[in-house]
């Protein structure tokens, strides 16, 4: 059993997949898609694909690539706020916060000069999900931290704005994790080179 996470799940592995099925007829594949952390070895699963940065000697961990996350908010955010968007106002205005593993801070980061630097901010929301968290942020309720794949066509379409391109978060690693004990059977590793070169053709 495989791990994803959902939006990765929804935007780009389920469209790609009878692509797979039609290289790969013989190979079935059971597909847990979460935004919630999961236990490898005490959950049964073969591997996870996890955007995350994580040690841990429990677990192999191959990368794939690396996601740009840029920071953006709604054309109507802007215009019930009707404030200048720079850091150093940026204590005036709401940020979306997304619950990563069992906590969120009010906190707006930006990668600067080799360092992560934070911002106290103003959150009226909190959320578990990626799917939420975009959706908040078109309804007007704050700026979020997003991946950039993630609302590309929103930018796009200018429904979504991006912001401070100067101070983007660092880059988020997205990996396969398995067990250091698992021996990876023939379909996975199928499936996980497949996967890798979608992923990085997508992405790029």
């Amino acid at each position: 059993m495989i791990s994803i996470h959902r939006r990765i799940a929804r935007v780009i592995l389920l469209p790609n997949l009878p692509k797979f099925f039609s290289l790969f007829p013989n190979i079935k594949l059971s597909l847990c898609s979460t935004d919630c952390y999961v236990n490898l070895i005490e959950d049964g699963y073969d591997c996870v694909v996890r955007v995350v940065d994580l040690i841990d000697s429990l677990y192999i961990t191959k990368l794939i690539w690396e996601l740009k996350i840029i920071d953006c908010a709604s054309l109507s955010y802007f215009r019930q706020l009707d404030r200048a968007v720079s850091v150093s106002h940026l204590s005036k205005h709401f940020i979306i916060n997304y619950a990563s593993a069992d906590s969120a801070t009010s906190v707006f980061e930006y990668f600067l000069e080799e360092k992560t630097h934070q911002v106290k901010m103003n959150s009226l929301l909190t959320l578990n999900n990626a799917e939420s968290y975009i959706s908040a942020a078109l309804s007007g309720l704050g700026i979020i931290q997003v991946p950039a794949y993630d609302v590309r066509d929103l930018i796009e379409q200018n429904i979504l704005v991006k912001i401070l391109e100067n101070y983007q978060p660092q880059s988020l690693p997205i990996s396969f994790l398995y067990p250091h004990r698992k021996q990876i059977v023939k379909p996975l590793n199928v499936f996980m080179e497949w996967f890798n070169e979608l992923i990085c053709s997508y992405l790029k």
